[in-house]
């Protein structure tokens, strides 16, 4: 790992550092998907948009806003348990004050069941109806819409058209973007789905890091999961969020993957991000997602950086691991000269590596987080001690004869 001189390649990204807060000067990475993206499914919403700001967060998406028991779904007229339309468009209008995007989550709603009568009756079908209502929430500030790849909605036609429409509104200041839900292992196929994986149709594809199960899965099998997963070819890298059930001594660790890998981070409101914690209780998950927010903004490797999984010797990844051990895991995230290691033991077990786990890395780096936030200063790679369930974040420090 050699680095030549103290150039920094930055290709077409430029930022600017204010707080924690990221700008973007690109055309070809819009600020949405390079902040951090809330799911949100409660009201209360404006009352916590400086906070999600703090945090890092760029957009939020808001699941439930239709009824799902009516169909056809009336995609003009919101779940009024959740409020009036001029509660919702000043919710709109103070989310865009406060540099924060709101999209809408369309997922498994019977978009394509309009039958004729009432307000439906001027459309000749149903997707001339579903591009009025479209345009009707991009006209009120709408920075996107999410739908899954089972809907009928994921097809050419439709996203082609959905495209053509958001692209009418969006500009370089003022993005707006069509997300897609990765329900399985690959996006079913489409007539144009080379295009609609690189973001001329869809800007943003997510996927869950673990798979839906029926039951809640073990550590070894949330690392089998997790490797699968850092394997996959980068082509068709999506932006991740956690899915299954994870253990609940893993989730700090899993929030470290999240936060870390390549994409956008897609987060749960109500889980990592809560606006309530125990001021006594400095680990919890909320002091290590504001730790790791913190060092996204801070660092473009782990913004832009590329990524390189890290094969682990089993024979002589630590010291005393028996066969039934679950193995660590490693990933480096690297931005010209900087790079940021990723160490993850999601078994139950110490894990101690071997002195040349990794002879082509760095020797030293420092501590940038860990999910008990008591990792500091500086640290060798040569005798790192990994405990149990924990994940590690480090910076490298480059050597003049590295």
């Amino acid at each position: 790992m050699k680095c030549h001189g103290a150039v920094i390649e930055r290709k077409q990204h430029r930022m600017d550092c204010k707080g924690g807060l990221i700008l973007v000067n690109s055309n070809k990475i819009p600020v949405v998907k390079t902040s951090m993206i809330v799911y949100v499914s409660r009201s209360g919403v404006s009352e916590q948009l400086l906070y999600l700001k703090s945090l890092g967060v760029g957009a939020v998406i808001l699941e439930g806003l239709f009824r799902h028991d009516i169909s056809p779904t009336n995609l003009t007229e919101i779940d009024q348990s959740l409020g009036t339309l001029p509660q919702f468009t000043r919710l709109i209008t103070e989310s865009r004050k406060a540099g924060v995007r709101v999209m809408l989550d369309l997922c498994e709603l019977d978009l394509f069941e309009q039958e004729s009568g009432n307000d439906t009756d001027v459309w000749s079908g149903p997707s001339e109806y579903i591009q009025y209502s479209l345009r009707y929430w991009l006209e009120h500030g709408i920075s996107g819409f999410g739908i899954c790849d089972t809907d009928a909605a994921f097809s050419a036609k439709t996203l082609m058209e959905w495209n053509v429409l958001i692209q009418e509104f969006s500009s370089q200041d003022d993005e707006r973007i069509l997300m897609v839900r990765q329900t399985g292992n690959t996006l079913p196929a489409l007539n144009v789905s080379s295009i609609a994986v690189n973001g001329s149709l869809v800007e943003l594809v997510t996927k869950s890091l673990i798979p839906p199960t029926h039951h809640p899965l073990s550590p070894s099998e949330v690392a089998e999961a997790m490797e699968a997963s850092l394997q996959m070819p980068q082509g068709n890298w999506p932006s991740w969020t956690v899915g299954g059930g994870v253990p609940l001594e893993l989730q700090r660790a899993i929030l470290v993957l999240i936060m870390t890998l390549p994409g956008t981070p897609i987060i749960k409101y109500g889980d990592e991000v809560n606006p309530v914690q125990d001021l006594d209780q400095v680990n919890q998950p909320l002091a290590l997602f504001h730790s790791l927010s913190q060092s996204r903004a801070r660092e473009e490797a782990l913004h832009f950086g590329r990524f390189t999984f890290l094969s682990f010797n089993h024979s002589m990844s630590s010291s005393g691991l028996n066969s039934t051990a679950t193995p660590p895991l490693a990933f480096l995230r690297s931005w010209g000269c900087v790079h940021f290691l990723a160490l993850f033991n999601l078994g139950s077990e110490p894990h101690t590596l071997d002195p040349d786990w990794a002879p082509s890395l760095p020797e030293g780096g420092v501590f940038v987080t860990s999910t008990g936030l008591d990792r500091y200063g500086p640290v060798s790679l040569r005798s790192i001690k990994i405990k149990p369930h924990e994940a590690i974040v480090i910076k490298l420090f480059e050597s003049d004869n590295s």
